[in-house]
């Protein structure tokens, strides 16, 4: 029995019946709510340092790399599609990795 299916059987707890199989589900259901959680508390904890980094590789980009204004002006050369995005960020990207930290 996979846990996602639907399952019906009878219980009849003064005789019994069925109870067995009750508390397998049960623990199957269990078993894979423990290992389903695992992956995406690591999937939410993954997310959480990309954040993380992408707001402190921001703030370094625009308190230590760019003069004023600049970060303005690639915007709009992106907006007036005179550079794509993917070039506006590769730009940037090899400015803050030529840098010391």
């Amino acid at each position: 029995m996979s846990v996602g299916v639907n399952v019906t059987f009878s219980v009849c707890v003064p005789a019994g019946s069925g109870v067995p199989e009750l508390l397998a589900v049960i623990q199957q259901f269990r078993d894979h709510s423990v290992a389903t959680q695992a992956v995406r508390r690591r999937g939410r904890s993954a997310a959480r340092v990309r954040e993380l980094m992408a707001e402190r590789l921001m703030r370094h980009l625009e308190e230590r790399v760019l003069s004023a204004g600049e970060w303005e002006a690639v915007i709009e050369r992106v907006k007036a599609r005179e550079i794509d995005p993917y070039t506006a960020a590769d730009t940037l990207v090899r400015r803050v990795l030529s840098q010391q930290l």
